[in-house]
């Protein structure tokens, strides 16, 4: 896989911009040794995060919160069943105990782009959103001072038997299956491009030995909404996050710190996770 080319960097911003909830989803599929994640690269055209791969995901909208009656848990997990078929075309749905089909994925999936909500495009088709196998285990905000922020909830789930990803050759234009244990690998680091929060994600999951280590880890975490701290350095920018007890081999005195220059985010220079 070719490495992407160098993301734009947005300018900070004096006056901060509201946070607005928003799902990404860590889909997992079983390797022989390990177990992967589909991450997506966004085009170069776009103004945010161009160039990048990050998780499939997005913003709850107002028929996400009508299709939950209100929940704010559910409409999280509604939003993320869209985004990933939308943007993946993999549909974490059922009829009764039998999963989506992917022909039944991809009319789902077209019938988005033609504007209809995914409460009308799964009942033409006698499904229901598998809300339940979506397992929330991160929460992150982004820091004040970028133009668009999001809280950001991440869940995990695993890619349905019978379903393959594609990308939506619009915001994205490629898709990668990613071993997040190699996540710190300084050897690994250069082949994609990722954003703070995506390297942070990608390292903690890693620190799974399977997806079902994950999941069970996932289950019984207790989620804490983490603002990692952005702060202009003489060389570009910085952000910190947290230390993390899954991410000893990337610990420092003030926390995780992620450093970009001119054009791409480094993680920090440290080996494997211990």
């Amino acid at each position: 896989m070719a490495p992407a080319q160098a993301p734009r960097l947005v300018p900070v911003t004096s006056d901060p911009a509201p946070a607005h909830p928003a799902a990404t989803v860590v889909l997992t599929r079983d390797t022989a040794e390990s177990f992967e994640v589909l991450m997506l690269r966004r085009t170069a055209a776009l103004a945010f995060l161009a160039g990048v791969y990050v998780f499939p995901g997005g913003r709850v909208d107002d028929a996400d919160r009508v299709h939950a009656a209100g929940d704010e848990g559910g409409a999280l997990r509604i939003a993320a069943v869209r985004e990933l078929v939308e943007e993946a075309g993999i549909l974490l749905a059922r009829r009764g105990s039998r999963w989506a089909t992917s022909e039944e994925a991809d009319r789902v999936r077209a019938a988005l782009r033609d504007g209809d909500t995914l409460a009308a495009s799964l009942g033409r088709d006698g499904l229901e959103p598998a809300i339940d196998v979506l397992l929330l285990f991160g929460r992150i905000v982004t820091p004040q001072g970028q133009p668009k922020r999001f809280d950001t909830h991440f869940l995990v789930a695993a890619l349905p038997a019978g379903q393959a990803p594609s990308h939506d050759a619009g915001e994205t234009d490629d898709i990668a299956w990613v071993e997040p244990g190699r996540a710190t690998d300084p050897a690994w680091a250069s082949t994609l491009q990722l954003a703070p929060p995506t390297w942070f994600t990608l390292a903690l999951v890693g620190h799974a030995a399977s997806s079902r280590a994950l999941r069970d880890w996932a289950a019984a975490r207790d989620v804490v909404r983490i603002e990692p701290h952005l702060e202009l350095t003489a060389s570009g920018r910085r952000v910190t996050f947290p230390n993390e007890p899954e991410l000893s081999s990337w610990h420092g005195p003030d926390g995780i710190v992620f450093d970009a220059g001119k054009e791409a985010w480094s993680p920090p220079p440290t080996g494997r996770l211990s």
